[in-house]
């Protein structure tokens, strides 16, 4: 995500009320969107052995209709992982660069962080 000024978002708001007639005609909008590019930063908690903990990763993710590529790295490079979605595979390389094979990319993930991510689910949280 980039920043933009006030007068950017305001004039966005400007529009966005003339090209959509209200909410639903929004969500009709972002449901036919096929493709989208997201740069920015994630923060995330999860339970690990009985806490909280707490990581933040950088995050460039490119959607194609129900595939993805998302690269997700931590503070410096550390902790690097690209993930590769295609309708029947996924694929998850780490920062050495081996790669690692599942049909979902959820329990891939969790396996190799601990970390359970609805990254299926979350393509519908970015675009709303």
């Amino acid at each position: 995500m980039q920043c933009q000024s006030a007068q950017e978002l305001e004039k966005a708001k400007q529009v966005g009320v003339l090209a959509f007639e209200s909410r639903s005609a929004y969500q009709v909008y972002l449901n036919k969107l096929p493709t989208w590019h997201l740069q920015g930063k994630i923060g995330i908690t999860f339970p690990y052995q009985g806490k909280r903990k707490a990581a933040s990763a950088s995050i460039d993710w490119q959607q194609n209709n129900s595939d993805f590529d998302m690269d997700l790295s931590g503070p410096l490079g550390m902790g690097r992982f690209t993930i590769v979605k295609r309708p029947n595979q996924t694929v998850l390389t780490n920062h050495k660069g081996k790669e690692y094979y599942s049909t979902s990319p959820e329990r891939l993930f969790y396996e190799h962080t601990g970390m359970a991510i609805p990254w299926s689910e979350l393509s519908w949280w970015v675009r709303a």
